[in-house]
């Protein structure tokens, strides 16, 4: 077995001086930092993370900020402490173009460690399995600053940002989170309401509409839309079924807002309504829409749903 190296010196040490002579043993040196010594700890960052610019330098896409004109960027990051120095940072991010998606959301959760570096911290992500990002941290009150280290051994991260500025707000209200069916929908004046037979063909085609829109805890959401068609004024008699998924993000505040950016195959939206919550309905009234000018006409200016049972 192989002596360690601190034991095998404190061996020839006593053998050098001719064995126990009876003098007291040296203290043992106080191995704890000094009390004004920088710790690292997750709980400074503990909170809701609004991306507002990623520099990516000489690669592309450049510059993307969240205020970006013609390109721009929808993220935030949710870090929750685990221990002293571990916490999870939840992050969701979407691209626009001209204020319309341009490409899928990306969510997913990474794991995080906090050192301290001589007087500042240093971000140690797992973004993936296989690969982790190494940045450090500039903490100045609100405003978050994450500089990519290139040069730490551990650094795998295939190609981050150079710079990510954050700033920290208050969590995002969750009025609008949960399950929901429709109750009615307005579309260019005429409202529609859900489960209704109704003539969508003089003489030959009735239709019965529902749409469910699930709404996670982080504000990602999925609506399904579908359409029954009957040939018979009752809608007894079913001929066939059309519907229609859409995938998105919002960002809900003060339970009076929302903003909703979604996609469906090719095509990209975005709306906002403001929220009126009655007992286990909600009212969301359209106050803006792209793309212009067809959304005004297609988009729905009013939408009520129901909690769903």
């Amino acid at each position: 077995m192989r002596t360690p190296r601190l034991l095998l010196a404190a061996l020839l040490a006593a053998a050098a001086c001719g064995g126990d002579d009876g003098a007291p043993d040296a203290p043992i040196p106080d191995a704890s930092p000094p009390p004004d010594a920088h710790v690292a700890r997750a709980a400074d960052y503990a909170g809701l993370w609004l991306i507002t610019e990623m520099d990516f330098g000489d690669e592309e896409p450049g510059v993307i900020r969240r205020d970006g004109v013609p390109l721009s960027l929808r993220a935030d990051a949710l870090v929750t402490p685990t221990g002293d120095a571990t916490g999870t940072m939840h992050v969701r991010q979407l691209a626009l173009l001209q204020g319309l998606p341009a490409g899928e959301v990306f969510a997913g959760e990474q794991q995080l460690t906090v050192e301290a570096v001589g007087t500042a911290d240093r971000w140690v992500l797992q973004t993936a399995p296989d690969e982790v990002a190494v940045f450090d941290a500039a903490l100045a009150g609100d405003r978050l600053v994450l500089t990519h280290d290139a040069d730490d051994p551990r650094d795998t991260a295939d190609n981050p940002p150079d710079t990510v500025t954050c700033d920290r707000v208050p969590p995002w209200s969750t009025t609008t989170v949960g399950d929901w069916e429709l109750v009615t929908i307005t579309v260019d004046g005429d409202t529609i309401p859900a489960e209704t037979c109704l003539e969508v063909e003089a003489g030959t085609t009735w239709a019965m509409m529902s749409m469910a829109i699930s709404i996670d805890d982080r504000q990602l959401f999925e609506r399904v839309m579908t359409t029954r068609l009957f040939s018979d004024d009752t809608c007894a008699t079913q001929t066939g079924t059309q519907a229609s998924t859409q995938t998105g993000f919002g960002e809900e505040e003060n339970g009076a807002t929302l903003r909703m950016w979604a996609t469906e195959g090719a095509a990209a939206e975005f709306q906002a309504f403001s929220l009126a919550l009655d007992g286990d309905e909600l009212t969301l009234t359209r106050t803006a829409c792209l793309p212009l000018p067809e959304c005004v006409t297609s988009a729905p200016t009013e939408v009520v749903v129901r909690r769903a049972p």
